[in-house]
């Protein structure tokens, strides 16, 4: 497994673009690719899937779930359980939406997150 990660704290400088095409490139190539959208504007997803097409984003991945009002606290989600096929045969992404930006507040712990699902579904 290689992971390539795009990220510039600076608006505006292609990096959605850049993803978007790499991925494609990968895929077309023949390599099996996952595209996780980091981004809570969602771009990315949106290129390239409509929203009707998936329910659970990245933020149910990383966010802890809040309380019901019973009191009982759910489970964040695996991240196989938010993979979704692109138009791109061999392209799968994850993706995103506006509930990601709650992410910064969330504790530090929940960084490396990303990191173990990663590990826990693709070693």
């Amino acid at each position: 497994m290689k992971i390539i990660a795009v990220s510039n704290q600076k608006g505006g400088v292609g990096k959605t673009t850049l993803t978007r095409e790499l991925s494609a490139c990968c895929a077309l190539r023949g390599y099996e690719t996952l595209v996780v959208d980091c981004d809570p504007q969602g771009n990315l997803t949106s290129s390239w899937v409509d929203a009707d097409v998936y329910e659970a984003t990245l933020a149910h991945v990383l966010i802890e779930p809040e309380a019901s009002p019973t009191g009982s606290k759910s489970e964040a989600l695996p991240l196989e359980d938010t993979i979704v096929e692109s138009p791109v045969e061999s392209l799968d992404l994850v993706p995103s939406d506006i509930r990601l930006a709650r992410f910064e507040m969330q504790a530090d712990y929940l960084t490396h997150r990303l990191r173990n699902q990663l590990r826990e579904a693709f070693d």
